[in-house]
């Protein structure tokens, strides 16, 4: 028989796992009249076990969960396969609630802290807040085009891939309406994957996009998402999809292409630690693309800086790291830019510049305690 575990008793801090089936959890629930939350975790997950030994074992989880919930767990690569089909889990953990009749309510992934997780069981109880009521006032066409964002980011992090759902419904955004604000908000926070078909249609307005929100932000948006979806086939070594992607931003002539297809090849060496061909590749890819580009500027600047012990290119890297900052005067430029001093025995400009970090982040409300870590390590310099 395929059994899970429900959780539904307080020991001593935390959650005391019952052995029931998932119909007798199912079951357990309706009689009760309370609603059922499901944990999906595969076994190599770490998150997972985060969550069943830092969260699930806290005292005030196990007071607010055991009294308004059901609980059961469930290996989704398992006993779990069946549920998995119909819930389409991806990502784990998965955090999914029921209502007492079995009919789905919220759903989230990923890590929590004790308070997330909480707030995550309340927000599951209310109907505001629920992902299936807004997917359900979505299909009806009853959100208004500026929820349709707030749609859409609750639907990514409820671990189901949105991008197709998304495609279709831009498809479908008026000619008058696809420049509009709330249709650039989906384009830029949620839009990634550039094999959807509605890239071609971002690429068709891109100077219209140019025009009203920024060369910069567009082309950082194309840049990004084609580098994600490259990485991807990377990742699962389907060098045809690679290849196959890049003759398509080939054949596309898009203006970034170049910039595209070079920076998918820094990182794919970045991705197979092929550290010498990185090597290789950066300084044309900084100095024919890449002037303008802080972010580029200082992320290569950055890996550099932990990777090569190559003079020159240790140099090449802190001029981009200095040109980086002098675009964007951030926490993260400066940070770089004081590594590669540090690197590169200038102590003076790395203390300053370390300083000035610690300044920003502070500022910012970013952890710096990188930077203060490595103002100790300046300090020892001769």
């Amino acid at each position: 028989m395929n059994c899970v575990l429900a959780f539904g008793q307080e020991h001593k801090a935390g959650i005391h796992f019952e052995e029931l089936s998932l119909e007798q959890a199912q079951a357990k629930a309706k009689s009760l009249n309370k609603p059922l939350f499901l944990h999906g975790f595969a076994s190599w997950c770490h998150l997972c076990d985060f969550m069943r030994d830092s969260v699930y074992t806290n005292p005030k989880v196990a007071e607010y969960y055991n009294k308004t919930f059901v609980w059961v767990k469930l290996d989704m690569e398992n006993e779990g396969k069946e549920v998995n089909r119909k819930l389409l889990i991806s990502k784990f953990p998965c955090l999914v609630y029921f209502d007492p009749t079995g009919n789905p309510m919220h759903r989230a992934t990923g890590k929590k802290s004790v308070d997330e997780f909480i707030q995550l069981g309340k927000d599951a109880l209310d109907s505001t807040k629920q992902f299936y009521s807004w997917d359900k006032k979505y299909k009806a066409g009853k959100l208004k085009a500026s929820e349709v964002p707030v749609y859409f980011k609750m639907y990514s992090s409820t671990g189901l891939d949105n991008q197709i759902e998304l495609s279709n419904y831009l498809s479908k955004v008026p000619d008058s309406l696809f420049t509009s604000y709330d249709t650039w908000r989906i384009i830029y926070d949620l839009y990634r994957d550039v094999e959807t078909p509605i890239t071609q249609r971002i690429l068709n307005y891109k100077s219209d996009f140019e025009r009203i929100y920024t060369t910069d932000s567009i082309n950082n948006r194309l840049l990004v998402n084609y580098n994600g979806t490259l990485m991807i086939y990377v990742q699962k070594l389907d060098s045809s999809g690679y290849i196959g992607l890049v003759q398509k931003i080939k054949a596309s002539k898009l203006d970034i292409g170049p910039k595209i297809i070079a920076y998918a090849e820094l990182n794919r060496a970045k991705m197979r630690s092929e550290w010498k061909n990185y090597e290789a590749l950066s300084a044309p890819f900084i100095e024919n693309y890449c002037k303008d580009d802080q972010r580029r500027l200082g992320e290569v600047a950055f890996t550099i800086s932990e990777r090569s012990t190559d003079k020159v290119l240790l140099l090449k890297a802190e001029s981009w790291a200095r040109n980086a900052v002098s675009l964007s005067d951030i926490y993260r430029n400066n940070h770089t830019l004081a590594i590669l001093y540090y690197k590169n025995g200038k102590k003076e400009l790395a203390r300053s510049t370390a300083q000035h970090a610690i300044e920003l982040g502070k500022k910012a409300n970013v952890d710096y305690n990188i930077s203060v870590l490595l103002m100790d390590k300046i300090e020892e310099m001769p």
